[in-house]
């Protein structure tokens, strides 16, 4: 108990702040970014792939994932982490608008 108090004072101003943008990246409801890597699956030479999601300015989601199927060049790799961030991005947006956010 004395440890998860000390843990708990020490780490008081630690967190994730929403609604703090700083003007040099965008800070909306929601941006989505995403991002991959062509073939560095060593074995079996699979890409693999990245998004995450902020919103005002805080991280409330994030993924990793293994790319099934190889990928001929880097911008197919691209576009397939692409498209699951599409997915995820629309996914979010509906969320927001079930909470009343349009």
């Amino acid at each position: 108990m004395d440890h998860l108090c000390k843990y708990i004072n020490t780490t008081i101003g630690a967190g994730i702040h929403y609604g703090t943008g700083s003007g040099e990246y965008p800070a909306g409801p929601a941006v989505v970014s995403c991002d991959s890597d062509w073939a560095g699956d060593t074995e079996f030479f699979y890409s693999r792939g990245g998004c995450l999601v902020e919103a005002w300015g805080g991280l409330v989601s994030w993924s990793s994932f293994k790319i099934k199927s190889v990928m001929a060049s880097s911008l197919e790799s691209e576009y397939a982490a692409a498209s699951t961030a599409v997915r995820l991005a629309l996914w979010f947006r509906h969320l927001l608008a079930d909470m009343g956010y349009g």
